[in-house]
């Protein structure tokens, strides 16, 4: 959402900071064919861990086994009837969206990509193509973190951030 923000209203920024963005790329889909329809048909059929599983196998990385398990997370009311359903719907939407990179090669911001050293591959495949195609970028690693690492290592990120904000703004107090 910050790099489409940012092509949107580029006078709202100056610079940009994200970790592990959900792109959708010609060369690198986020889903296998058919599995957002199909994670998609299991919340209309009320099988939302289905859906998850499907979303973290298919489109997240997640080994098998873990995706399967993961399932429990449906019995929690809250994740049944809106984190799950919105997962779903976010993926379809960045379907929709489509391949966005060479639209992004025109942010001229700052932007600052984090990715996580324990995350599925994919995410770090994306990240530096973004960093490829952006005119002003800097690829940083979050250490042992994974996808949720902005939740999991706060602190890190923030001495992350931290440093990228002095170094940009050539270290004057941020």
């Amino acid at each position: 959402m910050a790099l489409e923000a940012a092509l949107a209203a580029p006078e709202c920024f100056d610079a940009l900071a994200v970790y592990e963005p959900a792109l959708e790329l010609a060369e690198l889909p986020l889903a296998s064919p058919g599995s957002t329809l199909a994670a998609r048909r299991a919340i209309e059929a009320g099988r939302p861990g289905r859906a998850l599983e499907i979303f973290l196998r298919d489109m997240a990385g997640a080994p098998a086994p873990a995706a399967k398990l993961a399932r429990v997370l449906a019995l929690s009311p809250r994740f049944r009837t809106r984190l799950i359903p919105g997962q779903i719907a976010d993926q379809e939407a960045l379907e929709r969206l489509g391949d966005r990179l060479e639209q992004y090669r025109t942010i001229t911001q700052h932007v600052l990509l984090i990715g996580g050293t324990r995350s599925p591959a994919h995410f770090a495949r994306r990240l530096q193509l973004l960093d490829n195609a952006l005119p002003s970028s800097d690829l940083r690693s979050l250490t042992g973190a994974g996808h949720t690492g902005p939740t999991r290592k706060s602190d890190d990120l923030a001495r992350l951030l931290t440093a990228d904000i002095k170094a940009y703004a050539g270290g004057a107090n941020p």
